[in-house]
């Protein structure tokens, strides 16, 4: 069994099905172990609404660096404001634009769906070295050896 202190959330991991069962016999108790896991105050949070191509996501923000996109918006809207956040605004102008953030929520998801935060500040400096004329460029192995920039052997 899992506490969130702050929010006032229970919510069993292990032994779920144990709660039901119990619960359908009439017991109001069960014995637990429980572990309380911290939250970070509501004044290091923020919440954002993020319209990309018509579509509208949610997306919470810890201490103006790291962002992860809310699964349940309704809910988590709803249990944020409770705690004490303000209820979500659009994005601000100076986060990174909404076409990086997606890109980055994408990779994410690709990646396992639910993992690490998306660091803003990443963001930031990629916006930063192609403002310094820094670019990618494709280029074939073809046309790498042509231009002399590979030897073969």
């Amino acid at each position: 069994m899992f506490e969130i202190a702050p929010l006032g959330v229970w919510f069993a991991h292990e032994g779920k099905n144990h709660v039901h069962f119990l619960r359908s016999g009439g017991a109001i108790e069960m014995p637990a172990i429980v572990t309380t896991v911290d939250y970070p105050a509501a004044s290091r949070l923020a919440l954002y609404r993020l319209a990309v191509a018509g579509r509208e996501k949610m997306w919470c923000m810890l201490d103006d660096r790291l962002a992860k996109r809310l699964r349940l918006p309704k809910l988590t809207h709803t249990l944020l404001t409770a705690y004490g956040l303000t209820p979500a605004n659009t994005r601000p102008k100076n986060l990174p634009s909404p076409h990086m953030i997606t890109d980055a929520l994408q990779q994410q998801e690709r990646h396992g769906g639910n993992g690490p935060d998306i660091d803003l500040d990443v963001l930031r400096g990629r916006i930063a070295e192609k403002a310094s004329g820094e670019t990618f460029t494709e280029l074939s192995l073809l046309d790498a050896l042509a231009g002399g920039l590979l030897r073969t052997r």
